[in-house]
């Protein structure tokens, strides 16, 4: 060992820029690694605050005529539509009825005495809570009674609070939606992120049976939220309920734009195979600028053993075998690549682990709207700094088995003519 070290610090510049290469490319590995598993966690974050097994289906226009009806027909969905898929798809968990006064995005006037503000109303059954997932902070939230007996009741998002009742407890107060009258039965909070979590606080659910009187709109259903059971497909399921529906709302089956649609757990899966495709993708231009620093630490120790040919030659003269000239060649690369690829592990993790700190204070610097939210916990795993070690381990030895092998074949007689 104190060998390789006196080697080294002979030749500190020759040595720090072959470690370099190294350092280089274990460092990039696991900074984009870090970057990528970063990204990965705020765009799955933006999925969450919802259920991975639920898809949303709403009424359109169709493309295709079916029994003399022409195309352009608008597609309206009806209370008994629900009932329907309920009983008759055994895929399908919840099925959640859903409609928003003023239609989708709609504003309405919401007044608590001389307090009011413009918020969504929607209307919907008790089981919305376990398809967007949103948590009850005070009070409670619908319940199957609250249809059954058309309670004008509403369970308010947290932002409403402070708008309609300052300082006051909001459970038990009474609101005025449209001229009608509901009661507060119970407040809570989005589990989403960004805006869509503001956009949900800022609304109110009421039961759909009394959303549906109270404001007249007979039995129209605006669109469906629904999610499927453990171990059926979402997208099967999707397209059950679309065909189920066809013969009711007399549409032709194969009309793709008939009934609009949005599922979550097809999106989510299509983000968990890109980000896949970009952690493979992080891992071959990390290894490639890895191979090209191992590349050099060969090079390097190739004119080493050059370099040291008398030195080894009188190694081998006094008896020195094989094995211990190799080995000796080999924990020195392995030596070199290891110091060199553990700062690149350790100066990456400080990196990743300091990116959103150094985004916002370039972001607060520069004046710059930047989201930080599309950044949640950058970082590598303990196996992906364990698996870089090993790499290091593998390569090194690589690189310094052909300079190995190349100081075992020294004859020492040669060598000692050597100059």
């Amino acid at each position: 060992m104190n060998e390789i070290l006196a080697t080294i610090k002979n030749n500190k510049l020759r040595t720090l820029l072959t470690a370099f290469g190294v350092f280089w490319g274990i460092f990039m590995i696991v900074l984009m690694l870090g970057i990528g598993n970063g990204l990965q966690h705020g765009v799955l974050k933006q999925f969450g605050g919802m259920a991975s097994n639920s898809f949303f289906i709403w009424g359109s226009r169709t493309s295709m005529p079916f029994m003399g009806m022409k195309p352009g027909r608008q597609i309206q969905m009806r209370y008994s539509d629900i009932i329907y898929l309920q009983q008759n798809l055994d895929e399908l968990e919840y099925v959640v009825p859903m409609s928003q006064l003023g239609g989708f995005r709609g504003q309405n006037v919401v007044v608590h005495k001389n307090r009011y503000g413009n918020f969504a109303v929607v209307g919907a059954t008790p089981e919305v809570q376990q398809v967007q997932m949103v948590e009850t902070t005070m009070g409670r939230f619908l319940k199957p009674s609250d249809l059954e007996q058309r309670r004008k009741i509403a369970i308010v998002g947290q932002a409403v609070v402070p708008i309609l009742f300052a300082n006051e407890n909001p459970i038990g107060k009474t609101i005025k939606i449209n001229g009608v009258f509901f009661t507060v039965a119970g407040v809570y909070k989005s589990n989403k992120s960004d805006e869509r979590a503001a956009d949900e606080e800022n609304q109110l659910y009421i039961p759909f049976d009394t959303y549906l009187h109270a404001f007249n709109f007979g039995d129209k259903v605006e669109w469906i939220a629904a999610t499927v059971k453990e171990g059926y497909s979402a997208d099967d399921a999707q397209r059950h309920v679309k065909t189920a529906l066809a013969p009711r709302l007399k549409y032709h089956p194969d009309d793709q734009q008939a009934l609009g649609g949005w599922n979550g757990a097809s999106e989510m899966a299509k983000m968990t195979g890109l980000f896949s495709g970009i952690r493979i993708f992080n891992w071959v231009v990390g290894l490639l600028t890895l191979v090209a620093g191992i590349v050099g630490i060969s090079n390097i120790m190739l004119i080493v053993v050059k370099e040291r040919t008398k030195e080894l030659g009188v190694r081998k003269a006094l008896g020195a075998t094989p094995s211990r000239i190799m080995s000796m060649i080999l924990l020195e690369t392995i030596l070199l690549t290891l110091a060199s690829g553990y700062l690149g592990i350790v100066l990456g993790v400080f990196a990743v682990e300091n990116l959103n700190g150094v985004i916002a204070y370039i972001s607060k610097l520069m004046n710059l709207n930047f989201g930080l939210d599309m950044f949640q916990n950058t970082g590598i795993d303990l196996g992906t700094a364990i698996t870089a070690l090993v790499i290091l381990v593998v390569f090194g030895a690589l690189a310094g088995l052909i300079p190995a092998r190349q100081a075992v074949k020294i004859n020492p007689i040669e060598a000692l003519r050597d100059e």
